[in-house]
């Protein structure tokens, strides 16, 4: 595909690098910014994910909400709940 050249010379002025520094910065701070989005997103599990984990039912997960036990964060007209307040109940 590429042929072998020993005698290859890249010459860029300072603000080049400047400028693609500038850029590659902009990308590790969107990709830092994804990952801090996916881990926030992943603190939460939704009623389906609960219920798999806990290995209960819906009714279960309401009654415990009704109860206090397990309590759900409401976003919008959906639950979802804390991955850390259910590894507290896991636990025990």
């Amino acid at each position: 595909m590429f042929k072998e050249c020993k005698n290859v010379q890249l010459v860029c002025s300072l603000e080049d690098l400047r400028e693609i520094f500038a850029e590659w910065r902009e990308e590790q701070r969107k990709k830092e910014q994804q990952e801090q989005q996916h881990q926030k997103n992943a603190e939460y599990l939704t009623i389906d994910e609960t219920c798999k984990l806990l290995d209960v039912t819906k009714p279960t997960l309401w009654r415990w909400a009704k109860m206090k036990y397990l309590v759900p964060v409401k976003v919008g007209r959906k639950n979802f709940y804390k991955q850390s307040d259910i590894d507290a109940l896991r636990k025990g």
